[in-house]
């Protein structure tokens, strides 16, 4: 409860935004080999990058819209992540590895409620690690999608590749069979040989809250 004061905060300092979001639009695929997606797709999948990014949170009926700036390690697991509200003043600044999250600044104003260093630190995590299913992963083939299952946490995550590269567009963390979150990837393009999702939403559904992400300047 504390991450949706916090969330709710943000959004009635910095003001509303409305930034929408377009799915990866699903097609019939054809004769596709599912560990060769995988495979494939991990070659491509830039791992290590720095990206400039429109960011927009949302709860309830509030928004907030600001600039994001990410340095992301997938490989080593490591991040670092700075926002700015759109008077371009600091809100946080937040570093971590897979089991690690170091404040290394936020707004005082956001201290009282929880830990909010460590919420944004999580969302990175789910956003960009552990895309790529393991080899031992279930598969299941379906006319426009491969389903890759495995177990995460205390659930399972589903890795759902689809569209017309047949990338990951849609990875899903499910408890006793209830949605927890959700991470939508669309819009890849291409940078130095690898690729990246420049459009991302990220759904909370046991917190009820979403995260938009729009890649404005990548490099690798």
């Amino acid at each position: 409860m504390r991450l949706i004061i916090a969330l709710a905060l943000i959004c009635s300092l910095a003001g509303c935004s409305t930034v929408s979001f377009r799915r990866t639009p699903f097609v019939v695929l054809g004769d596709i080999d599912p560990e060769s997606l995988r495979d494939e797709f991990a070659d491509k999948l830039a791992l290590t990058f720095e990206a400039v990014s429109s960011v927009a949170f949302y709860y309830k009926y509030q928004g907030f819209a600001g600039i994001g700036y990410t340095i992301v390690d997938s490989e080593n697991e490591a991040f670092a992540v700075a926002c700015l509200n759109p008077a371009g003043i600091k809100i946080f600044e937040v570093k971590g590895t897979k089991d690690s999250t170091e404040e290394v600044f936020f707004a005082e104003q956001f201290k009282k409620h929880g830990d909010a260093a460590k919420t944004v630190a999580d969302d990175i995590r789910k956003i960009y690690f552990g895309r790529i299913p393991e080899a031992d992963a279930r598969v299941q083939k379906k006319s426009r999608e491969v389903v890759f299952t495995q177990p995460f946490s205390d659930g399972k995550i589903d890795y759902i590749f689809a569209g017309v590269d047949t990338y990951l567009v849609e990875k899903r963390y499910k408890e006793k069979g209830r949605k927890v979150w959700t991470v939508y990837y669309a819009d890849y393009m291409e940078s130095n040989g690898k690729v990246h999702p420049w459009r991302v939403l990220l759904k909370h559904h046991k917190y009820g809250y979403s995260l938009i992400v729009n890649t404005k300047e990548f490099g690798i």
